[in-house]
Protein backbone atom coordinates (compact mmCIF):
# COMPACT_ATOMS: atom_id res chain seq x y z
CA UNK A 1 0.00 0.00 0.00
CA UNK A 2 3.06 2.72 0.62
CA UNK A 3 4.27 1.70 -2.95
CA UNK A 4 1.05 2.36 -4.47
CA UNK A 5 0.43 6.07 -2.54
CA UNK A 6 3.95 6.98 -3.43
CA UNK A 7 2.86 6.40 -7.24
CA UNK A 8 -0.24 8.03 -6.81
CA UNK A 9 1.29 11.19 -5.08
CA UNK A 10 4.58 11.26 -7.73
CA UNK A 11 2.10 11.49 -10.77
CA UNK A 12 0.09 14.27 -9.52
CA UNK A 13 2.02 16.33 -6.99
CA UNK A 14 5.04 17.15 -9.39
CA UNK A 15 2.93 19.19 -12.01
CA UNK A 16 1.74 21.07 -8.86
CA UNK A 17 5.39 21.99 -7.85
CA UNK A 18 5.95 22.81 -11.89
CA UNK A 19 2.62 25.36 -11.82
CA UNK A 20 3.88 27.13 -8.66
CA UNK A 21 7.43 27.93 -9.88
CA UNK A 22 5.80 29.33 -12.91
CA UNK A 23 3.70 31.76 -10.18
CA UNK A 24 6.42 32.79 -7.81
CA UNK A 25 6.95 35.99 -8.54
CA UNK A 26 3.20 37.06 -8.48
CA UNK A 27 2.30 39.06 -5.56
CA UNK A 28 0.38 36.77 -3.64
CA UNK A 29 1.09 34.62 -0.88
CA UNK A 30 2.92 31.28 -2.13
CA UNK A 31 0.87 28.53 -2.80
CA UNK A 32 1.12 25.16 -0.45
CA UNK A 33 -0.12 22.04 -0.17
CA UNK A 34 -1.75 21.46 2.95
CA UNK A 35 -2.81 18.07 2.14
CA UNK A 36 -3.56 15.21 0.53
CA UNK A 37 -5.99 12.07 0.88
CA UNK A 38 -6.58 9.15 -0.28
CA UNK A 39 -9.60 7.38 -0.60
CA UNK A 40 -9.92 3.69 -1.97
CA UNK A 41 -12.98 2.38 -1.90
CA UNK A 42 -14.16 -1.13 -2.99
CA UNK A 43 -17.12 -3.46 -2.63
CA UNK A 44 -18.45 -6.81 -3.27
CA UNK A 45 -22.17 -6.95 -4.88
CA UNK A 46 -24.66 -9.80 -5.29
CA UNK A 47 -28.18 -10.18 -6.13
CA UNK A 48 -31.16 -12.86 -7.12
CA UNK A 49 -34.49 -12.44 -7.95
CA UNK A 50 -36.70 -14.16 -10.68
CA UNK A 51 -38.80 -11.07 -12.46
CA UNK A 52 -36.37 -9.79 -15.13
CA UNK A 53 -37.44 -7.39 -16.95
CA UNK A 54 -34.91 -8.97 -20.01
CA UNK A 55 -37.46 -11.45 -20.05
CA UNK A 56 -40.53 -9.75 -19.29
CA UNK A 57 -41.12 -10.02 -16.05
CA UNK A 58 -39.59 -13.63 -15.98
CA UNK A 59 -36.48 -15.50 -15.03
CA UNK A 60 -33.33 -14.67 -13.22
CA UNK A 61 -32.04 -11.36 -11.79
CA UNK A 62 -28.85 -13.03 -10.88
CA UNK A 63 -26.16 -10.76 -11.28
CA UNK A 64 -22.66 -9.52 -9.13
CA UNK A 65 -21.00 -6.66 -9.43
CA UNK A 66 -17.05 -5.88 -8.18
CA UNK A 67 -16.50 -1.97 -8.03
CA UNK A 68 -12.95 0.03 -6.86
CA UNK A 69 -13.18 3.59 -6.38
CA UNK A 70 -10.15 5.53 -5.89
CA UNK A 71 -10.22 9.25 -5.13
CA UNK A 72 -7.10 11.99 -4.70
CA UNK A 73 -7.99 15.09 -3.41
CA UNK A 74 -5.28 17.62 -2.96
CA UNK A 75 -5.69 20.62 -0.58
CA UNK A 76 -4.12 23.49 -1.23
CA UNK A 77 -3.76 27.12 0.16
CA UNK A 78 -5.16 29.78 -2.24
CA UNK A 79 -2.82 32.83 -3.81
CA UNK A 80 -4.81 34.83 -1.62
CA UNK A 81 -4.67 34.63 2.43
CA UNK A 82 -7.97 32.89 3.74
CA UNK A 83 -8.92 31.22 0.55
CA UNK A 84 -8.60 27.54 0.17
CA UNK A 85 -8.78 25.18 -2.90
CA UNK A 86 -8.92 21.67 -3.44
CA UNK A 87 -8.50 19.25 -6.52
CA UNK A 88 -10.04 15.56 -6.47
CA UNK A 89 -9.12 13.13 -9.16
CA UNK A 90 -11.44 9.90 -9.19
CA UNK A 91 -11.17 7.16 -11.11
CA UNK A 92 -13.55 3.90 -11.19
CA UNK A 93 -14.16 0.59 -12.27
CA UNK A 94 -16.83 -2.31 -12.27
CA UNK A 95 -17.02 -5.32 -13.53
CA UNK A 96 -19.93 -7.33 -13.74
CA UNK A 97 -21.96 -10.57 -14.71
CA UNK A 98 -25.53 -10.53 -15.43
CA UNK A 99 -27.93 -14.31 -15.98
CA UNK A 100 -30.87 -11.98 -16.71
CA UNK A 101 -28.54 -9.80 -19.21
CA UNK A 102 -27.84 -12.83 -21.53
CA UNK A 103 -31.10 -13.87 -22.06
CA UNK A 104 -31.10 -11.01 -24.78
CA UNK A 105 -30.33 -13.58 -26.80
CA UNK A 106 -30.82 -16.88 -25.43
CA UNK A 107 -29.92 -19.11 -28.00
CA UNK A 108 -26.01 -18.03 -27.59
CA UNK A 109 -24.07 -20.00 -24.97
CA UNK A 110 -22.74 -17.26 -23.48
CA UNK A 111 -22.64 -13.31 -25.25
CA UNK A 112 -21.01 -10.22 -24.38
CA UNK A 113 -24.05 -8.99 -22.74
CA UNK A 114 -23.26 -11.46 -20.15
CA UNK A 115 -20.51 -9.44 -18.76
CA UNK A 116 -18.93 -6.12 -19.04
CA UNK A 117 -16.89 -3.48 -17.61
CA UNK A 118 -17.71 -0.16 -16.92
CA UNK A 119 -14.69 2.88 -16.09
CA UNK A 120 -15.97 5.99 -14.83
CA UNK A 121 -13.33 9.13 -14.14
CA UNK A 122 -14.03 12.68 -12.84
CA UNK A 123 -12.30 15.49 -11.91
CA UNK A 124 -13.35 18.16 -9.50
CA UNK A 125 -12.43 21.45 -8.54
CA UNK A 126 -13.76 23.50 -5.25
CA UNK A 127 -12.51 26.98 -4.06
CA UNK A 128 -13.61 28.19 -0.55
CA UNK A 129 -13.79 32.26 0.59
CA UNK A 130 -13.55 31.81 4.35
CA UNK A 131 -13.78 35.65 4.95
CA UNK A 132 -16.99 36.17 2.46
CA UNK A 133 -18.25 32.57 4.00
CA UNK A 134 -18.62 30.93 0.42
CA UNK A 135 -17.41 27.45 -1.76
CA UNK A 136 -17.90 27.11 -5.43
CA UNK A 137 -17.07 24.29 -7.21
CA UNK A 138 -17.13 22.13 -10.29
CA UNK A 139 -16.99 18.27 -11.47
CA UNK A 140 -16.25 16.97 -15.13
CA UNK A 141 -17.57 13.17 -14.92
CA UNK A 142 -17.20 10.40 -17.71
CA UNK A 143 -18.68 7.31 -17.69
CA UNK A 144 -18.31 3.96 -20.72
CA UNK A 145 -19.17 0.75 -20.75
CA UNK A 146 -19.86 -2.08 -23.53
CA UNK A 147 -23.30 -0.63 -25.12
CA UNK A 148 -23.66 3.15 -22.98
CA UNK A 149 -21.41 6.26 -22.80
CA UNK A 150 -22.25 9.09 -20.27
CA UNK A 151 -20.61 12.67 -20.05
CA UNK A 152 -21.22 14.99 -17.47
CA UNK A 153 -20.96 18.26 -15.74
CA UNK A 154 -21.62 19.91 -12.53
CA UNK A 155 -21.42 23.44 -10.54
CA UNK A 156 -21.76 23.52 -6.66
CA UNK A 157 -22.55 27.07 -4.85
CA UNK A 158 -22.78 27.41 -1.50
CA UNK A 159 -23.10 30.07 1.36
CA UNK A 160 -22.62 29.72 5.19
CA UNK A 161 -23.87 32.28 7.90
CA UNK A 162 -22.02 34.60 10.16
CA UNK A 163 -22.01 32.54 12.85
CA UNK A 164 -21.35 29.74 11.06
CA UNK A 165 -24.12 28.24 12.37
CA UNK A 166 -26.52 27.58 8.70
CA UNK A 167 -25.32 27.32 4.86
CA UNK A 168 -27.86 26.77 1.96
CA UNK A 169 -25.94 25.39 -1.28
CA UNK A 170 -27.35 24.77 -4.48
CA UNK A 171 -26.21 21.80 -6.95
CA UNK A 172 -26.52 21.87 -10.49
CA UNK A 173 -25.73 18.80 -12.61
CA UNK A 174 -26.03 17.81 -16.49
CA UNK A 175 -25.76 14.89 -18.10
CA UNK A 176 -25.44 13.88 -21.18
CA UNK A 177 -26.34 10.00 -22.30
CA UNK A 178 -25.77 7.68 -25.26
CA UNK A 179 -27.21 4.08 -25.23
CA UNK A 180 -26.72 1.36 -28.32
CA UNK A 181 -29.81 0.56 -29.50
CA UNK A 182 -29.39 -3.52 -28.91
CA UNK A 183 -32.96 -5.54 -29.21
CA UNK A 184 -34.36 -8.92 -28.11
CA UNK A 185 -33.30 -11.13 -31.29
CA UNK A 186 -36.44 -12.18 -31.65
CA UNK A 187 -37.91 -8.52 -32.07
CA UNK A 188 -35.06 -6.80 -34.04
CA UNK A 189 -35.69 -5.71 -37.31
CA UNK A 190 -34.86 -7.87 -40.44
CA UNK A 191 -30.84 -7.36 -40.94
CA UNK A 192 -30.80 -5.57 -38.20
CA UNK A 193 -26.77 -5.73 -36.04
CA UNK A 194 -27.12 -8.00 -32.96
CA UNK A 195 -25.08 -5.60 -30.82
CA UNK A 196 -21.60 -7.86 -31.40
CA UNK A 197 -18.55 -6.38 -32.07
CA UNK A 198 -18.03 -8.08 -35.41
CA UNK A 199 -22.40 -7.95 -36.02
CA UNK A 200 -21.95 -4.18 -37.47
CA UNK A 201 -23.00 -0.80 -36.12
CA UNK A 202 -26.49 -0.30 -34.15
CA UNK A 203 -28.61 2.62 -33.96
CA UNK A 204 -27.62 5.13 -30.84
CA UNK A 205 -29.75 7.16 -28.98
CA UNK A 206 -29.62 9.80 -26.61
CA UNK A 207 -30.68 10.72 -23.07
CA UNK A 208 -30.67 13.81 -21.72
CA UNK A 209 -30.59 14.87 -17.43
CA UNK A 210 -31.03 17.64 -15.61
CA UNK A 211 -30.85 18.14 -12.04
CA UNK A 212 -31.35 21.14 -9.46
CA UNK A 213 -30.50 20.75 -5.86
CA UNK A 214 -31.19 23.01 -2.52
CA UNK A 215 -29.96 21.82 0.47
CA UNK A 216 -30.35 24.15 3.52
CA UNK A 217 -28.44 23.22 6.81
CA UNK A 218 -28.69 24.88 10.39
CA UNK A 219 -27.21 23.84 14.12
CA UNK A 220 -29.98 24.14 16.08
CA UNK A 221 -28.12 23.64 19.22
CA UNK A 222 -25.41 22.16 20.41
CA UNK A 223 -26.45 18.78 20.49
CA UNK A 224 -28.47 18.71 16.86
CA UNK A 225 -28.53 19.60 13.31
CA UNK A 226 -31.10 19.67 10.75
CA UNK A 227 -31.14 19.61 6.77
CA UNK A 228 -33.99 19.85 3.93
CA UNK A 229 -33.32 18.79 0.47
CA UNK A 230 -35.53 19.31 -2.56
CA UNK A 231 -33.81 18.11 -6.07
CA UNK A 232 -35.73 18.60 -9.48
CA UNK A 233 -35.08 16.10 -12.38
CA UNK A 234 -35.94 16.88 -15.88
CA UNK A 235 -35.01 14.39 -18.10
CA UNK A 236 -35.91 13.36 -21.94
CA UNK A 237 -34.76 11.74 -24.57
CA UNK A 238 -34.63 8.01 -25.02
CA UNK A 239 -35.54 7.04 -21.20
CA UNK A 240 -36.64 2.94 -22.47
CA UNK A 241 -34.25 -0.16 -22.17
CA UNK A 242 -34.26 -1.21 -25.64
CA UNK A 243 -33.37 -5.08 -24.93
CA UNK A 244 -36.31 -5.54 -22.00
CA UNK A 245 -38.84 -7.41 -23.10
CA UNK A 246 -42.78 -6.90 -22.49
CA UNK A 247 -45.02 -10.02 -22.76
CA UNK A 248 -48.81 -9.20 -22.79
CA UNK A 249 -51.07 -12.23 -23.52
CA UNK A 250 -50.21 -13.99 -26.77
CA UNK A 251 -48.33 -10.79 -27.32
CA UNK A 252 -44.46 -9.65 -26.69
CA UNK A 253 -43.09 -6.13 -27.17
CA UNK A 254 -39.92 -4.40 -26.66
CA UNK A 255 -40.34 -2.01 -23.99
CA UNK A 256 -41.59 1.36 -24.77
CA UNK A 257 -41.56 3.85 -22.42
CA UNK A 258 -42.18 8.44 -22.80
CA UNK A 259 -39.16 10.46 -23.94
CA UNK A 260 -39.97 12.74 -20.60
CA UNK A 261 -39.41 12.02 -16.96
CA UNK A 262 -39.59 14.77 -14.23
CA UNK A 263 -38.59 13.75 -10.75
CA UNK A 264 -39.19 15.86 -7.28
CA UNK A 265 -37.40 14.31 -4.19
CA UNK A 266 -37.84 16.35 -1.18
CA UNK A 267 -36.17 14.99 1.72
CA UNK A 268 -35.47 15.92 5.83
CA UNK A 269 -31.90 15.35 7.45
CA UNK A 270 -31.42 15.12 11.31
CA UNK A 271 -28.28 14.27 13.38
CA UNK A 272 -28.65 14.14 17.07
CA UNK A 273 -25.54 13.91 19.03
CA UNK A 274 -26.02 11.92 22.38
CA UNK A 275 -22.96 12.98 24.34
CA UNK A 276 -19.79 12.21 23.14
CA UNK A 277 -19.97 8.50 21.63
CA UNK A 278 -23.24 8.30 20.08
CA UNK A 279 -25.17 9.95 17.05
CA UNK A 280 -28.57 9.13 15.75
CA UNK A 281 -28.87 9.81 11.72
CA UNK A 282 -32.48 10.35 11.11
CA UNK A 283 -33.32 10.94 7.33
CA UNK A 284 -36.82 10.87 5.43
CA UNK A 285 -37.53 11.40 1.70
CA UNK A 286 -40.73 11.55 -0.22
CA UNK A 287 -40.38 11.42 -3.85
CA UNK A 288 -43.06 12.44 -6.49
CA UNK A 289 -42.76 11.96 -10.43
CA UNK A 290 -44.40 12.61 -13.60
CA UNK A 291 -44.58 8.48 -14.24
CA UNK A 292 -47.03 8.11 -11.44
CA UNK A 293 -44.78 7.04 -9.02
CA UNK A 294 -44.90 8.01 -5.54
CA UNK A 295 -42.32 6.82 -2.52
CA UNK A 296 -41.35 7.31 1.42
CA UNK A 297 -37.85 6.31 2.27
CA UNK A 298 -36.87 6.24 5.98
CA UNK A 299 -33.59 5.64 6.71
CA UNK A 300 -31.88 5.53 10.67
CA UNK A 301 -27.89 5.28 11.33
CA UNK A 302 -26.82 5.18 14.96
CA UNK A 303 -22.65 5.58 15.21
CA UNK A 304 -21.39 4.86 18.28
CA UNK A 305 -17.88 5.23 19.18
CA UNK A 306 -16.44 2.22 21.46
CA UNK A 307 -12.99 3.46 21.98
CA UNK A 308 -11.18 6.21 20.37
CA UNK A 309 -10.01 4.42 17.64
CA UNK A 310 -13.04 2.07 16.59
CA UNK A 311 -16.20 2.69 16.23
CA UNK A 312 -19.69 0.46 14.60
CA UNK A 313 -22.61 2.08 12.92
CA UNK A 314 -25.92 -0.34 12.35
CA UNK A 315 -27.95 1.04 9.80
CA UNK A 316 -31.58 0.54 8.38
CA UNK A 317 -33.29 1.96 5.57
CA UNK A 318 -37.36 1.39 4.77
CA UNK A 319 -38.60 2.34 1.53
CA UNK A 320 -42.13 1.80 -0.06
CA UNK A 321 -43.39 2.93 -3.20
CA UNK A 322 -46.25 2.72 -5.65
CA UNK A 323 -46.02 1.37 -9.37
CA UNK A 324 -45.36 3.32 -12.28
CA UNK A 325 -48.61 4.23 -14.69
CA UNK A 326 -47.06 1.97 -17.08
CA UNK A 327 -45.98 -0.94 -15.28
CA UNK A 328 -47.83 -4.18 -16.40
CA UNK A 329 -47.59 -7.64 -14.80
CA UNK A 330 -46.42 -10.57 -17.23
CA UNK A 331 -49.04 -12.19 -19.46
CA UNK A 332 -51.89 -8.97 -18.45
CA UNK A 333 -54.29 -8.48 -21.18
CA UNK A 334 -53.35 -5.81 -24.56
CA UNK A 335 -55.59 -3.12 -24.83
CA UNK A 336 -53.58 -1.08 -27.17
CA UNK A 337 -51.14 0.43 -24.62
CA UNK A 338 -49.04 3.33 -26.29
CA UNK A 339 -46.13 2.47 -22.97
CA UNK A 340 -45.38 -0.28 -21.17
CA UNK A 341 -42.98 -2.05 -19.20
CA UNK A 342 -42.49 -5.46 -17.28
CA UNK A 343 -39.98 -3.83 -14.98
CA UNK A 344 -40.17 -4.43 -11.32
CA UNK A 345 -38.09 -1.99 -10.61
CA UNK A 346 -41.18 0.76 -11.87
CA UNK A 347 -43.57 -1.95 -9.95
CA UNK A 348 -45.12 -0.88 -6.55
CA UNK A 349 -43.30 -2.53 -3.44
CA UNK A 350 -41.73 -2.47 -0.56
CA UNK A 351 -37.86 -2.55 0.78
CA UNK A 352 -35.65 -2.96 3.70
CA UNK A 353 -32.59 -2.77 4.17
CA UNK A 354 -30.22 -3.68 7.27
CA UNK A 355 -26.52 -3.20 7.58
CA UNK A 356 -23.61 -2.86 10.13
CA UNK A 357 -20.50 -1.16 10.07
CA UNK A 358 -17.31 -0.92 11.55
CA UNK A 359 -14.74 1.84 11.38
CA UNK A 360 -11.03 1.28 12.34
CA UNK A 361 -8.67 4.22 13.26
CA UNK A 362 -5.26 3.08 15.01
CA UNK A 363 -3.21 5.54 16.50
CA UNK A 364 -0.20 4.19 14.54
CA UNK A 365 -2.07 4.67 11.78
CA UNK A 366 -3.20 1.93 9.05
CA UNK A 367 0.16 -0.81 8.30
CA UNK A 368 2.01 1.59 11.32
CA UNK A 369 2.68 4.01 8.45
CA UNK A 370 2.26 7.53 10.65
CA UNK A 371 5.51 8.86 10.22
CA UNK A 372 4.25 10.19 6.67
CA UNK A 373 0.83 10.00 6.82
CA UNK A 374 -0.62 11.86 9.70
CA UNK A 375 -4.28 10.12 9.81
CA UNK A 376 -5.63 7.08 8.40
CA UNK A 377 -8.69 4.89 9.42
CA UNK A 378 -10.32 1.65 7.52
CA UNK A 379 -14.31 1.12 6.94
CA UNK A 380 -16.09 -2.15 6.95
CA UNK A 381 -19.77 -2.59 5.99
CA UNK A 382 -21.86 -5.42 5.27
CA UNK A 383 -25.36 -4.75 3.79
CA UNK A 384 -28.86 -6.99 3.07
CA UNK A 385 -31.20 -5.90 1.14
CA UNK A 386 -34.79 -7.44 0.43
CA UNK A 387 -37.67 -6.57 -1.66
CA UNK A 388 -41.71 -7.60 -1.60
CA UNK A 389 -41.07 -9.04 -5.09
CA UNK A 390 -38.37 -11.40 -3.88
CA UNK A 391 -35.31 -9.12 -5.25
CA UNK A 392 -32.80 -9.79 -2.22
CA UNK A 393 -29.03 -8.53 -2.87
CA UNK A 394 -25.69 -8.23 -0.23
CA UNK A 395 -23.33 -5.75 -0.14
CA UNK A 396 -19.44 -5.99 1.21
CA UNK A 397 -17.52 -2.68 1.11
CA UNK A 398 -14.22 -1.67 2.01
CA UNK A 399 -13.16 2.11 2.46
CA UNK A 400 -9.57 2.90 3.23
CA UNK A 401 -8.45 6.83 4.06
CA UNK A 402 -5.25 7.99 4.49
CA UNK A 403 -4.13 11.66 4.70
CA UNK A 404 -0.94 13.51 4.93
CA UNK A 405 -0.55 16.97 5.10
CA UNK A 406 1.42 20.19 6.41
CA UNK A 407 4.66 19.65 4.76
CA UNK A 408 6.38 21.55 2.04
CA UNK A 409 6.52 19.33 -1.52
CA UNK A 410 10.13 18.64 -0.76
CA UNK A 411 10.32 17.85 2.64
CA UNK A 412 7.12 15.72 2.12
CA UNK A 413 8.75 14.01 -0.52
CA UNK A 414 11.58 13.53 1.53
CA UNK A 415 9.70 11.77 4.41
CA UNK A 416 7.75 9.62 2.33
CA UNK A 417 11.54 8.08 0.14
CA UNK A 418 12.79 8.05 4.24
CA UNK A 419 9.52 6.20 5.07
CA UNK A 420 9.68 3.37 2.36
CA UNK A 421 13.30 2.63 1.16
Amino acid sequence: MKYFLVLLLSIVIPGLILAQSAKETEPYQQVKLKKVELDIFQSLYTQDGDHSAVTGGHGSESLSDYATNIELNLLMDGKKEGNENSLTLKFGVDAYTSASSDMINPNTISSASYSDVRIYPAIAYNHSNFKGRYDIGTIISYSNEYDYESVGLGLNLSKRSKNNNSEIGLNLQTYVDRADIIYPYELRPQNYPDGSDDGGPVDKRFRYSNTASIVFSQVINKRLQASILVDGVYQNGFLSTSFNRTTFVNEVFVENLPDVRIKLPIGARLNYFAGDNIIAKVYYRYYMDSWGITAHTFSLEVPVKIKPWFSVYPAYRYHKQSGMDYFYLPESDFEGQEFYSNDYDLSGFDSHFMGLGFRIAPPNGIFNAKDFIKNSELNIKYGYYDRSDGLNSHILSLHMKFVAETHPYSELFKQIRQSVF
